[in-house]
């Protein structure tokens, strides 16, 4: 690699080298004091899903900035979002024997991990795909759960009186 681009290691030492003194690394590290300060002020339903865009501020972590605008109740929501669309897929592939459902199964379980983990590295409620995407994936293990009959099925009466 160092023959076709000769600058290829340097470059890429070059990115952590210089990390101490690179004003948009600065800026989002310095956030973090300013997410407890958020934080402390409104633990429990923060300030309001929308209302700190990346405009002031760039945490570059998704779940501190759900943290300050949906608060300690609605990242653990959010989270338990991901946690039960992985078991129900985890389940689902252990109770299935046909090799089709339990690929499909385990590919999900996969996505929505590596969805979930990649939400500490960006703010990805500003990027629309991003979230698509990752809510795309929970509808797709939703629906597989229900196709494979994992879900149950009650009829719905109404009252007459």
């Amino acid at each position: 690699m160092s023959v076709v681009t000769p600058n290829l290691f340097k470059s890429i030492i070059g990115l952590f080298a210089g990390a101490s003194t690179d004003p948009s690394i600065a800026s989002r590290t310095d956030s973090y004091s300013l997410a407890v300060e958020f934080l402390l002020r409104k633990p429990v339903f923060g300030r309001g899903l929308g209302t700190f865009l990346p405009i002031y501020r760039i945490f570059d972590n998704e779940y501190l900035l759900l943290l300050v605008t949906i608060g300690v109740v609605g990242t653990l929501a959010f989270i338990a979002l991901g946690v039960t669309s992985v078991v129900a897929m985890v389940r689902l592939r252990v109770r299935r024997r046909d090799d089709a459902t339990r690929d499909l199964a385990i590919a999900l379980v996969a996505s929505i991990a590596t969805g979930f983990i990649c939400l500490l590295t960006f703010d990805a409620f500003a990027f629309p795909m991003t979230m698509g995407t990752l809510f795309l994936i929970l509808g797709l293990a939703g629906a597989l759960r229900r196709i494979e009959g994992g879900a149950t099925t009650t009829t719905f009466t109404p009252l007459v009186g």
